[in-house]
């Protein structure tokens, strides 16, 4: 059709680099807002008892949609849909328009089916946390209300292959921004409204925030030519290949929601008033960062890479894969050193007011700096994942997260009975989740050295140590600005001053260790396009 000319013409014109840049922004826009519902969240309910049950509420369903839909849907169906041959004018055929039907009906009725057990056996679920009675019942009452969340998230899903392998990144990019400005909107206008019962309006807010991410993406699909069927044909070749791709895919993606829940577990046991939350706080803004500058790339390289798997370009296959990781790896390290050496200024910045006190804050930003180690081996997970899953090797992933599952819970169980929880509190619960990062991140790594041939070679060997080095001279530049700053200012406090204090003293870091990256980047001319075969 026209509007699928259109989209692949459009795309082309901007370039690989210009559609990037404009998914991140896209993608800053999104998670800046959900950073800003976070921080509402932080100062209307604090650390306690209504924000512990809401974190656990919230957080369970997204879990068990994680745990068995959310890669397993992008991972098995944008494949197949790139494998149905287009029509001579460049259009999408009526045959891989029928099996996205397919595929979006069949995981509406999965999801159908887990909403409602999910609220059936609510209680059965948080009664195995840690959680005293009071908190339970709430726990258990908000849960049965955002359960029914799966079944929007999961078509949305569905919705967002069949647009990106249209050509069309920039909206799937932006889906979560109804969502969050639905929860801020609630914040601003309603939470005060409801008195005593404003938490459960709250959740009725999430709620309607995920329908809105379906809409979304439906409507406009709707008025580009996609026409809806109530179809459910799984005995097509298509069909049949996506279904037996399913289970490694799904296992594959379960080391993120896994290790959260594993958090929420282990840190429930810490006894620290609002722990739960305080991990939480600390946790969003970890998978904001890290998600912000690796899930733009990882989203367009991934169409883009089972197009190049389906035709047999093996050069320009691994020569993506390998810009992908350059380009990821040129983002991720310089922000993991900012972060690490700033995290109590950010988090300050960000949750400390109202309700979430500078105790709160100074335990999240603990937990905060652990995590942020991980950004790296976020990014080889994430972007290892998909090259996998574009060749249809859906079990070196599957392998990868089942061990840094089983090493995150092990460090964690090790931690609580030698009594390292009690001492380090979130903390411990923080370096666990790292450590199964990890893990995993190293058997992504071995599984590419040897399952694709011809994917690293010596020129990106090395581009990448040049990156490194320019990293570490990005490290020297924000330390020495750090001491420049306190030399002046005096010690540092984060947790004694107000928001713009904090904001400032990250912006003034910022620009120095920007600049001296970035000149660093050109002295040494990292390549991250056309590496040498």
């Amino acid at each position: 059709m026209k509007n699928d000319n259109a989209n692949i013409k459009s795309k082309h014109k901007l370039g690989a680099s210009g559609t990037v840049v404009l998914m991140m922004l896209a993608t800053v826009v999104a998670k800046g807002l959900g950073l800003l519902r976070s921080v509402l969240m932080a100062k209307y309910y604090g650390a306690g008892m209504l924000s512990n049950a809401f974190s656990e509420a919230s957080h369970i369903p997204l879990t068990f949609f994680d745990l068995l839909f959310a890669t397993a849907i992008s991972g098995c169906f944008i494949p197949v849909y790139n494998s149905f041959k287009r029509r001579e004018d460049g259009g999408i055929s009526e045959e891989a328009d029928e099996f996205a039907c397919s595929f979006f009906n069949l995981v509406l009725l999965g999801a159908g089916i887990l909403a409602f057990l999910g609220i059936v056996f609510a209680d059965v679920i948080v009664g195995t946390l840690g959680l005293d009675n009071e908190t339970k019942a709430l726990t258990v009452r908000l849960m049965r209300i955002m359960f029914p969340m799966i079944i929007f998230t999961g078509t949305a899903y569905t919705l967002t292959g069949v647009m990106q392998s249209r050509g069309e990144y920039l909206l799937p990019a932006m889906i979560s921004a109804l969502y969050n400005a639905a929860v801020i909107i609630y914040f601003l206008f309603f939470d005060g409204l409801l008195g005593e019962n404003r938490i459960y309006g709250l959740a009725v807010a999430y709620l309607v925030g995920w329908f809105l991410q379906l809409l979304t993406l439906l409507i406009p699909l709707l008025k580009r030519g996609f026409r809806y069927r109530p179809v459910l044909n799984i005995k097509t070749p298509e069909m049949k290949k996506a279904i037996r791709l399913a289970p490694s895919i799904m296992v594959g993606s379960w080391f993120i929601p896994a290790a959260l829940l594993s958090a929420m577990f282990f840190t429930s046991f810490v006894s620290v008033d609002g722990a739960v939350t305080i991990y939480d706080y600390a946790n969003t803004a970890f998978t904001m960062f890290a998600g912000t500058l690796t899930y733009s790339i990882c989203n367009y390289a991934f169409p883009e890479l089972s197009r190049l798997s389906a035709s047999g370009d093996d050069t320009s296959f691994n020569r993506t894969v390998r810009t992908g990781v350059l380009s990821v790896f040129a983002l991720v390290l310089p922000f993991m050193v900012f972060v690490m050496f700033l995290s109590p200024q950010i988090i300050a910045a960000l949750y400390m007011r109202g309700e979430f006190t500078a105790v709160g804050a100074c335990g999240s930003a603990g937990a905060f700096r652990i995590l942020i180690a991980a950004m790296p081996a976020f990014a080889v997970m994430e972007l290892g994942s998909r090259v996998f899953y574009s060749k249809n090797l859906g079990k070196v992933p599957m392998r990868a997260a089942i061990i840094g599952i089983i090493v995150d819970v092990a460090v964690s169980f090790l931690f609580v009975e030698s009594g390292i929880t009690e001492l380090w509190g979130v903390n411990s619960v923080a370096f666990a989740t790292v450590v199964g990062y990890y893990a995993a991140a190293a058997v992504i790594i071995a599984g590419a050295a040897r399952r694709i041939k011809g994917l690293f070679n010596v020129d990106f060997g090395f581009q990448a140590a040049k990156l490194f080095l320019c990293t570490l001279l990005c490290t020297a530049a924000v330390w020495g600005t750090l001491r420049i700053i306190s030399k002046f200012a005096g010690e540092l406090n984060p947790y004694g001053s107000g928001m713009m204090y904090n904001l400032m003293i990250c912006v003034i870091t910022f620009i120095p260790a920007a600049a001296v990256y970035l000149i660093s980047l050109k002295v040494f001319r990292v390549s991250f396009v056309g590496n040498k075969e």
